[in-house]
């Protein structure tokens, strides 16, 4: 896997409204109206105690939330161009997240070493500015996809398990407030050994799925 660079840099979006909004003070100068539809890249910039950000996600407060190898948190306040660090829940770096309905972000996997994945899960709430750790997975994932599916909950795929062997199941989530969180159906090559999917979630796996390759037809 390439290195990133160490020098931790963001370039922002002027069609972000939220954030190029703030940049009149602290960074790079507004953008014209006349580019507001198509987007401009902003002059590149550090972030005050900023890291090398490999995960961000724009929170529904206007904040940026960076994580990388650092094993630490930043959340950076454009507004006030100031950056509070925090923590992270465990290895989540090289993992896999996604945002929930309510605005909180939703880990998955992550790196132990190499390219060993552990079965960690987290979740960050920007209200609080805290992770909480949620329920491990059937098994290890490095650098796994994590998609949020229409009936809001979090169908997790790919990267390779705690022994860098390819992780070939998939798995869904369903959020709630902690602690009542959990893992409602593994999609496994043997749906025997788990609670099979009901309705709305077999017809959403037959949709991306239609060759069987995580299910069995015997499953209808």
């Amino acid at each position: 896997m390439r290195r990133l660079p160490r020098g931790p840099m963001i370039a922002i979006v002027a069609g972000l409204a939220v954030v190029a909004a703030s940049f009149a003070s602290h960074g790079p100068s507004r953008a014209s109206a006349a580019n507001v539809d198509t987007g401009v890249w902003g002059t590149p910039f550090t972030p005050p105690n900023a890291i090398t950000a490999v995960h961000m996600a724009l929170l529904n407060n206007g904040k940026v939330l960076m994580f990388g190898e650092e094993g630490v948190t930043a959340i950076w306040n454009p507004v006030s161009n100031t950056t509070v660090r925090i923590n992270n829940p465990g290895p989540i770096f090289c993992g896999g997240h996604t945002i929930l309905p309510d605005g909180r972000i939703f880990s998955a996997g992550g790196r132990t070493v190499g390219i060993h994945g552990p079965p960690i899960t987290a979740i960050f709430d920007p209200k609080t500015n805290t992770w909480t750790k949620g329920p491990d997975m059937q098994a290890g994932r490095y650098y796994p996809t994590a998609t949020l599916t229409a009936n809001s909950k979090v169908f997790i795929t790919g990267g390779s398990d705690e022994n860098a062997q390819p992780n070939a199941t998939s798995e869904l989530y369903t959020p709630g407030s902690p602690p009542n969180t959990g893992w409602t159906l593994t999609v496994a090559d043997d749906v025997r050994e788990t609670q099979l999917p009901d309705a709305d979630e077999l017809r959403i796996i037959r949709e991306y799925d239609p060759q069987g390759f995580w299910t069995r037809r015997g499953a209808d």
